[in-house]
């Protein structure tokens, strides 16, 4: 297959996901330039290599199932090629996609496999599994932070332990990002896994009640949009679509779990985005505020119209509309627009590529 036939393969399920729910897309592009990132001295620390790297590496996987609990789970695998085979520890970034979306959808939209190969990082899509968001959005594929059903973060270091294994990598440079539900899913895995994950580099995430509450102190750099319908940016509580923490109060918590003691100084990266750095704390601590953005992944737009979405997210076919679409009471033409709103005056994908160079 082509480069160009397996793009348009991504693309196309980035369309289907979008018939599934929105939690699993990207946004449409703004007009204002986009700023360069802030330079980020990389990090001294010693490498901690895999077993895989003290013996030369067969093909690199592309998958890797593993079986946690007595349930099959999935993981999609991304290895950058090496300049001459070289064995060299490579960082990892396991990134974890959003509500009824799949690893392919979020290889699709995070950039981070243009990233893997040329930086040198090797790049790990989790599958998620059938759970619940409640009695009335069921059915759907996504995460459980609560492992009341599937325990995620042994599925994570099972992943992580098989990856090491087949893969030189550093040990000490992992981490973990992802969208929506599946950025929820990364900071709940990372607090379970504080000596596997490194930071975390949550994107319009689903901020969830008394999660993380005990957990030691993790690096974090947060994205999400004000315009954001899907997970609001000042948080909801409704029986339909379930409670979510509003974004600040979340970034406050860890804050608190940081031990930032500090004021919180505000930084423009552009007329419409915002840095809010924590002060006096053990660990790096960062919300980025988009304005103009809805439920997307800053600076990466998705190339759709918006009469095409607006009838994926309505049903029809024998599909019904969006589930939900339904719990948090939209319609269709307002779930593509806020799909569709995305600021690209930042790239999501450089700046947490670059937080995490100097954490890790």
């Amino acid at each position: 297959m082509s480069h160009a036939d397996d793009r348009a393969r991504r693309a196309t399920l980035v369309v289907v996901a979008c018939a599934l729910a929105v939690t699993a897309c990207g946004g449409g592009s703004t007009s204002e330039p986009r700023t360069t990132p802030t330079t980020v001295t990389p990090t001294t620390a010693a490498v901690a290599a895999s077993a895989a790297c003290a013996a030369p590496q067969p093909s690199p996987p592309e998958r890797i199932d593993v079986t946690v609990d007595g349930t099959p789970r999935t993981a999609l695998v991304h290895v950058p090629p090496t300049p001459g085979g070289a064995i060299e520890p490579l960082p990892v970034v396991v990134s974890f996609h959003g509500v009824n979306g799949n690893a392919a959808v979020q290889q699709a939209t995070d950039g981070l496999l243009e990233l893997s190969d040329r930086e040198g990082v090797v790049v790990v899509h989790p599958e998620g599994l059938e759970v619940g968001l409640n009695d009335q959005v069921t059915g759907i594929t996504g995460w459980d932070p609560d492992s009341s059903q599937v325990d995620e973060p042994a599925f994570v270091a099972a992943v992580l332990d098989e990856l090491g294994a087949t893969v030189c990598i550093d040990t000490g440079r992992v981490f973990a990002t992802g969208f929506s539900a599946g950025g929820n899913i990364a900071l709940v895995v990372a607090c379970a896994l504080p000596d596997r994950i490194a930071a975390v580099a949550p994107v319009g995430a689903a901020y969830q009640p008394e999660e993380c509450e005990d957990a030691p102190p993790l690096p974090i750099l947060a994205f999400h949009g004000r315009d954001d319908l899907v997970v609001p940016f000042e948080g909801r509580d409704t029986a339909e679509a379930g409670e979510l923490v509003p974004v600040r109060t979340a970034l406050e918590a860890q804050a608190g779990r940081n031990g930032c003691s500090g004021e919180v100084t505000t930084t423009d990266r552009s007329p419409r985005v915002r840095s809010l750095d924590w002060s006096g704390c053990d660990a790096p601590t960062t919300l980025v505020e988009l304005d103009d953005h809805g439920h997307a992944w800053p600076g990466h737009p998705m190339p759709f119209g918006r009469d095409v979405l607006v009838a994926l997210f309505a049903g029809g076919g024998g599909q019904p509309p969006n589930p939900l679409m339904v719990a948090i009471g939209e319609q269709p033409d307002t779930m593509a627009d806020n799909v569709l709103l995305t600021n690209d005056d930042v790239d999501a994908t450089e700046l947490i590529w670059q937080f995490f160079s100097g954490v890790g």
